[in-house]
């Protein structure tokens, strides 16, 4: 029997990539692999062969304030002495965006597996402005400025290439239930009690929909050249209802052209979960834009509500499971928009390759979470574990 330990904290991104991992430990014992976890550094969390450390856990255990880790700081310090107590130490990069690392850990670790990689790893090798790949479009193509500049780089060297893999993204992490009171208490306090738990209420697109498009997405960002695009869709969209005569659900700003109904006139304020994902079942298409990363919590409610996709090409990344294949499970959009009237007319109009390519999301998110899906994760963590 192999011993893989984990390091973790309570943060809900790190619990949304331990979810599969608490949901299949009977599992991968079966095949030969036990699974524990510690929040805390002591000695028994050395007592294994693998010890795969979460970034952010680390970085907020040791208190680390440098943005660039220093060979005699407190992360690298730490990572020499656990990689002589273990066989393979592997760094999580728990960061949201594919282009946010901390590629100064290399020589000190055997494996670094991230949620989403760049197809092109040379791109690791460039300086984006504001860390990542699309704040650096926005940038360059609107001026768009940050007050205080994103310093965090360090390049990947081509003779580390092959240490930096796959992990899985937070599709398969329990990203239903993020506000749920009782299982925001659970996962601070008790996340092994909700380890089995996938609540899914699927959602053909037939069923009547009545709503052309929704975006409910927060536009406060710290950072400006990450609230931009979310500014920028926001007022497209606002643009494209009006002219377009659409009914719909843009922020709080709600356009029913004498549609009585009562869940739209809520929507002009403050929604409840239970509000928010009916309005979600409701439309025919819903946009899911980029946060601080790529791939947000939006994209799967609205695969699992039957809304079909909108969102800003990925076309620059690599992720498992692929869930996000162009014009197949999702409609992908340019990054300055400008396809994105033509794109709403065009699916709004064509009502079976809407439902075709809404149904395609379903069938291959469904079939991950199912139980074949969760043996496939199995072997793939397995597999990435053991990569050279």
């Amino acid at each position: 029997m192999k011993k893989i330990n984990f390091f973790y904290s309570e943060d809900q991104i790190i619990l949304y990539s331990l979810f599969p991992i608490f949901k299949n430990k009977k599992k991968l014992k079966d095949l030969g692999y036990e699974v524990s976890f510690y929040k805390k550094i002591c000695l028994k969390l050395f007592e294994c062969q693998y010890l795969i450390i979460f970034s952010k856990s680390l970085i907020h255990q040791l208190k680390n304030e440098t943005t660039i880790f220093t060979e005699e700081g407190k992360i690298i310090s730490f990572l020499k002495t656990a990689k002589k107590r273990v066989n393979k130490l592997i760094w999580f990069d728990s960061s949201d965006s594919t282009s946010v690392t901390h590629f100064e850990v290399m020589p000190y670790i055997d494996l670094y597996l991230k949620k989403q990689i760049f197809k092109n790893k040379n791109l690791y090798q460039r300086n984006f402005y504001g860390g990542r790949i699309f704040s650096d479009f926005y940038h360059k193509k609107f001026k768009v400025k940050d007050e205080i500049e994103f310093k965090q780089f360090y390049p990947l060297k081509k003779k580390y290439f092959k240490k930096l893999n796959i992990a899985w993204n937070i599709g398969l992490g329990n990203v239903f239930e993020t506000f749920n009171k009782t299982n925001i208490v659970l996962r601070r306090f008790f996340p092994f009690l909700v380890k089995d738990i996938y609540k899914l209420d699927y959602h053909p697109f037939e069923n009547k929909r009545f709503i052309d498009l929704m975006f409910r997405g927060s536009l406060s960002y710290s950072r400006n050249t990450i609230k931009f695009h979310r500014e920028l869709i926001y007022k497209n969209c606002n643009e494209i209802v009006r002219k377009e005569k659409l009914v719909s659900v843009v922020g709080s700003n709600v356009i029913n052209h004498k549609l009585n109904n009562e869940i739209l006139e809520k929507a002009k304020k403050r929604l409840s979960i239970k509000e928010y994902m009916y309005i979600m079942r409701k439309s025919k298409i819903s946009i899911s834009p980029f946060g601080w990363g790529e791939i947000g919590a939006r994209d799967f409610e609205s695969i699992v509500s039957g809304s079909l996709l909108f969102k800003p090409h990925m076309n620059h990344m690599l992720t498992w499971p692929k869930f996000f294949v162009p014009f197949k499970t999702y409609i992908p959009l340019k990054w300055d928009f400008s396809d994105l009237d033509r794109r709403i007319k065009y699916y709004l109009n064509n009502y079976k390759i809407s439902k075709k390519i809404s149904m395609n999301a379903q069938n291959k998110f469904r079939k991950s979470v199912s139980k074949e899906g969760m043996n496939e994760f199995c072997n793939h963590f397995i597999k990435q574990i053991n990569l050279d």
